[in-house]
């Protein structure tokens, strides 16, 4: 009897000790909070203040920088030689018109619409240009897409066109069978410091004739280029 009651004792005893354990493994520690109460934002937070505190006009207005910031000359004017003066810029018309000009001491000679000095070459014959292209450089030739008109004391039929090479939409104004160019040093009506440059270049008169020689001018003259041009 009294080994079935120790026996039973320690039976009890052991009971009660595991009853206690599960108790305390299915209980938090005091001051612990259970792991489910403890809200993951921390990486989500920081991934969203990067987020949103970057700006997001950043990339176009890089974009928009550097478009705006190229020059939109390049593509336009690829091919196309930059104009060296007034006389190159506007040496092609629709319609070019040859007019009378009181210029310096030389008198009325050819002038463009707006007043611009014409020249004529002495090593061109009749109706036939003997400037090439980097003769045109600095005597850009007469150019119209329709036949030219006569101003007042000019014989308009002395007026005529040759094909011109390098476009073929245009022609070059001839005047009396000599081609008409610009010279590149002329800035503004009423100049003409290519006259007897090289003793090749001069104005023209209204009989068509060179007008020679032009010492009151030689004074103005720019300094002569190479190649007879």
């Amino acid at each position: 009897m009294n080994r079935l009651n120790k026996k039973f004792m320690g039976i009890s005893g052991l009971l009660l000790v595991a009853a206690l354990a599960l108790a305390a493994c299915s209980s938090p520690a005091a001051g612990v909070t259970p792991s489910a109460a403890v809200p993951n934002t921390g990486s989500t937070t920081v991934a969203t203040v990067a987020a949103t505190s970057m700006p997001t006009t950043a990339a176009t207005t890089m974009a928009t920088t550097a478009a705006t910031s190229m020059p939109t000359t390049a593509s336009t004017s690829s091919g196309t030689p930059a104009a060296t003066s007034a006389a190159a810029a506007n040496n092609m018309h629709d319609v070019a018109q040859v007019n009378l000009g009181q210029v310096g001491s030389l008198g009325d000679v050819l002038v463009d619409s707006n007043g611009m000095t014409l020249y004529a070459f002495k090593k061109d014959t009749a109706n036939t240009s003997n400037c090439n292209a980097a003769c045109q450089v600095n005597w850009p030739p007469l150019l119209t897409k329709q036949a030219p008109t006569a101003g007042a004391g000019v014989d308009a039929s002395k007026l005529g066109t040759i094909p011109y090479s390098a476009d073929s939409s245009y022609q070059q104004v001839t005047y009396n069978g000599m081609p008409l160019y610009y010279f590149h040093k002329d800035a503004q009506a009423g100049d003409f410091f290519g006259q007897g440059l090289l003793n090749l270049w001069y104005v023209v008169n209204p009989a068509g004739d060179f007008v020679t020689p032009a010492a009151s001018s030689s004074s103005a003259l720019p300094t002569a280029t190479t190649s007879g041009y």
